[in-house]
């Protein structure tokens, strides 16, 4: 079973970058609103079997509600020949609870991720070669939105033909916390 943790945005905000997905360039796959979410952590492939594991290790997670700002623009690994593009997730707080759900799935025998947490929200993936140098540099300024995140979640991803399938499989309430 393939699995990721993820926070998930309203859907005000999934309307202002599916209005932005109409202006995409040629060569790009649009993420499907439903499909979109910012992940925490990729997981991967885990037997049915650690599924509870993982759910328990999560459900330990203490972490008080945040904000996120959704702004400008940007693309893997570079603009000029990307495999993503991808808006902005402003919020210290995303990438500690990251930082959290990674140290709480090692100790439940899942492997730390090497790379950096970069805080992002795919809306495209990249079918071919686009330069989106321009496209980027165009919506630097775009934004889609400031939310309060007050949970995060565990989904498992179903790879079809069409694009990946996502099912919740358990959600995980952060703390209320009235400095926002």
């Amino acid at each position: 079973m393939r699995l990721f943790v993820a926070v998930e945005i309203p859907e005000k905000s999934k309307q202002m970058i599916s209005e932005l997905q109409k202006s995409l360039p040629d060569g790009l796959l649009p993420v499907r609103p439903e499909s979109m979410h910012i992940t925490l952590k990729f997981i991967g492939e885990q037997p049915e079997g650690n599924l509870r594991q993982v759910i328990s290790a999560l459900d330990k997670i203490a972490h008080p509600q945040f904000a996120i700002s959704l702004l400008g623009v940007g693309a893997f690994p570079k603009p000029a020949r990307p495999n993503v593009l991808w808006v902005g997730c402003n919020s210290d707080s995303l990438a500690t609870l990251a930082q959290s759900v990674d140290a709480s799935l090692f100790a439940a025998g899942v492997q730390k991720d090497p790379r950096q947490f970069s805080p992002h929200l795919t809306i495209a993936r990249a079918t071919g070669h686009t330069d989106l140098s321009e496209f980027v540099r165009e919506n630097k300024e775009f934004s889609a939105g400031r939310f309060r995140a007050e949970s995060f979640h565990l989904f498992g991803s179903t790879l079809l033909p069409a694009g990946a399938l996502h099912t919740k499989l358990a959600s995980f309430p952060l703390k209320i916390n009235a400095d926002i």
